[in-house]
């Protein structure tokens, strides 16, 4: 016999593990028992255990995957609670744009207030799947609402060029390792001039390093025209003890896609997306991304600073000017 909500509520209160429920939850998705999942997560936001965070975590997951209106408008009030935490806020908001069609979603930002986190992320996180808003009126009318109040509201409705992630296939170069490993001496001397992306973006900065990561950037002066043998001249802590630095070109595209792949990491898109325009913005020293007249580089790195760690960036900027921007970030700690 299926046991109550309350019997449920009860045992996760104290239990140590909520395989069963979780199995039970996504049985009551399945057969579309959208009342009794919505009924239960209600249940479940007053409670704190581990096993009841759980559960009530896969019930909005379990939702927000459903396509229906339905599904959709139990999914929100759930996510929107106040006792809900921001990121569990963020990524519910990216999953529901992924499990819903965008009819299942327009409705909801007509009567949306530039408060709501949930549906301010719902709107970015439904752009990035579908590429241009513009011209569903409810979302130009909550884009408006959100513009001057909330962060993301500086995001367009619709992606850029640049921002249609493609696979990067310019292959990375090896570089020689100066000058204990046979290489020549560096040609150029380098000036570093005072900028750090973390006095100009910090948010970017904290989105980029996660918890326990680490960002280092810095903009430079060389007195000869750049060129990526140079590279390993800089003076920056994430290439010291570099076992190997391997370097390639790419277009502002490849440069979105790189830093968009390490700001996406804790689940929101709509972040992701607004920190990595930021950023690229910050190292063109431009106010839009797709201003920027620069060449870009990425590098990877064996070595200490970020030895091989998944989701490690190492992006270059050479300004038109001759400057060279450099933001890396790891995870690692």
């Amino acid at each position: 016999m299926e046991a109550t909500i309350e019997e449920m509520v009860s045992r996760l209160r104290t239990a140590e593990s909520c395989d069963e429920e979780l199995i039970l939850v996504q049985g009551w998705a399945d057969a579309g028992r959208i009342d009794e999942l919505l009924h239960l997560g209600e249940a479940l936001l007053e409670e704190d255990s581990a096993a009841a965070a759980a559960v009530r975590w896969r019930v909005i997951t379990a939702l927000a995957a459903r396509p229906g209106a339905f599904s959709v408008v139990a999914a929100l009030q759930l996510a929107g609670d106040e006792r809900i935490p921001v990121p569990e806020k963020r990524r519910a908001a990216a999953l529901l744009a992924a499990g819903q069609p965008l009819e299942n979603l327009d409705a909801f930002f007509a009567d949306a207030g530039p408060k709501d986190e949930v549906l301010a992320c719902l709107l970015q996180e439904t752009v990035l799947r579908h590429g241009d808003l513009s011209a569903v009126p409810e979302a130009v009318a909550f884009a408006e609402a959100l513009h001057g109040t909330h962060p993301l509201g500086e995001l367009p409705l619709r992606l850029a060029e640049f921002e249609h992630v493609r696979a990067v296939t310019e292959p990375y170069r090896t570089l020689p390792l100066w000058p204990d490993q046979g290489g020549a001496e560096p040609t150029a001397t380098v000036k570093r001039l005072p900028w750090a992306l973390d006095e100009v973006a910090p948010g970017t900065s904290h989105r980029l390093a996660g918890a326990g990561g680490r960002v280092e950037s810095g903009l430079f002066r060389l007195s000869a025209p750049w060129q990526p043998d140079l590279l390993t001249s800089l003076p920056l802590e994430c290439l010291a003890g570099a076992e190997r630095v391997r370097v390639r070109e790419l277009e502002l595209a490849g440069a979105f896609a790189a830093v968009f792949a390490t700001t996406a990491q804790e689940g929101s898109g709509a972040y992701a997306r607004l920190h990595t325009r930021q950023a690229l913005a910050r190292l063109a020293d431009v106010a839009r991304p797709g201003e920027a007249r620069c060449r870009w580089w990425q590098f990877a790195v064996d070595g200490p600073w970020f030895y091989r760690e998944p989701g490690s960036l190492g992006l270059l900027a050479v300004r038109p000017d001759g400057a060279v921007a450099v933001l890396a970030a790891t995870g690692a700690d």
